[in-house]
């Protein structure tokens, strides 16, 4: 379990206890990072662990929307900074993501392709 996901499961072990009642969590995603069809890391998600030349190549949300051209928000969970393209084979217009980084509406909403990892 990584960082965030310790202070996820303190906090809301820690809510439980003193019986404080939690809103409803975006879909789960255990990968290193996330992608989410909805603005502010919310709604249909889907994992990542290895880069992705093409998202049309079976990528979906939780909910089976293909993640080709519907991202809207980004949580990495990974050490690795991340660039994301507007088109696939890593062409196009980019976004990077650092480390550890919550972007809750990315730069090119609805238009990611690809992503890679940048060392």
């Amino acid at each position: 379990m990584n960082i965030k996901g310790i202070v996820a499961a303190v906090l809301l072990g820690g809510a439980a206890t003193v019986g404080v009642s939690t809103p409803a969590l975006a879909d789960y995603c255990g990968d290193a990072l996330c992608v989410f069809q909805n603005p502010n890391v919310t709604g249909p998600v889907e994992g990542f662990n290895v880069a992705d030349t093409n998202f049309n190549n079976g990528n979906h949300f939780s909910n089976g929307v293909n993640t080709n051209d519907n991202i809207s928000s980004i949580d990495s969970w990974t050490s690795s900074s991340a660039r994301f393209y507007t088109a696939s084979l890593w062409r196009g217009n980019y976004e990077d993501i650092a480390s550890w980084a919550t972007v809750n509406q990315v730069r090119y909403d609805e238009q990611y392709s690809s992503f890679r990892y940048l060392v």
